[in-house]
């Protein structure tokens, strides 16, 4: 309330929320919100906030006590061997551990839009959305297709997607790749035909060194048939 005081910043003291957060604008109004659609959320934790870890137990000053007590009794043996089962359960849960998810798995990176229409790029793939009436958006496809940032370009008929991550898949299947090489991996641009942008289909894939964050699309009028794309 004191820093409301203090500033005259619209932003200040904005409530906090998912899809009912506090907004504030300069010289912009907002027409249209949409939320991500299926397949571009994890439905256990729509917000996609970090997992909390779980608060470890502390002991009262007595308990600590008691523990230094026991602990003082154990032989060296016995500490040895106590050691190793605690090792060796600290191991298994890890073993069993979910993996670490990414907290940018399911974000928005670029946009693009040609006509009346708006492609939305992710880290999960990418979403086409007719914006004939700015008010009222339609989504037209979704295109699930894990890999990472997700930077997209358009070339006439073909888009062309930025993949950076290891578990990006020639298939654009959600299960990863956990070998350390494989043929199913894809790290570099994805190339779809949108000549229809209610059926989007893969057509080709270009494997670079260590893959794409971004890239940018350009021409040379000597060589009309070709497409260069900077990765």
């Amino acid at each position: 309330a004191m820093l409301a005081g203090f500033s005259p910043d619209p932003r200040v003291n904005l409530s906090a929320g998912f899809r009912d957060a506090g907004e504030a604008a300069l010289n912009l109004q907002l027409v249209a919100s949409l939320p991500k659609p299926a397949g571009f959320f994890d439905p256990d934790n729509p917000s996609g906030l970090p997992n909390r870890p779980e608060p470890e137990e502390t002991l009262s000053p007595e308990r600590e006590d008691e523990q230094v007590s026991d602990d003082q009794e154990l032989s060296a043996d016995d500490a040895s061997s106590a050691l190793a089962e605690t090792t060796a359960e600290e191991e298994e849960e890890d073993e069993n551990a979910d993996p670490r998810p990414s907290l940018l798995r399911f974000s928005n990176t670029d946009l693009l839009f040609s006509g009346n229409f708006l492609v939305a790029g992710n880290y999960h793939g990418f979403n086409t959305y007719d914006i004939t009436n700015p008010r009222a958006p339609a989504l037209l496809s979704s295109v699930v297709c894990p890999g990472g940032q997700g930077d997209v370009s358009l070339v006439g008929n073909l888009l062309i997607m930025s993949v950076q991550e290891a578990r990006g898949r020639l298939d654009c299947g959600l299960q990863g790749v956990a070998e350390p090489t494989s043929q199913e991996r894809i790290r570099g641009i994805r190339i779809f035909d949108v000549s229809d942008f209610r059926m989007p289909v893969q057509v080709g894939a270009v494997q670079t060194c260590r893959g794409s964050h971004t890239h940018t699309v350009v021409s040379n009028p000597d060589e009309q048939n070709n497409i260069f794309v900077y990765v």
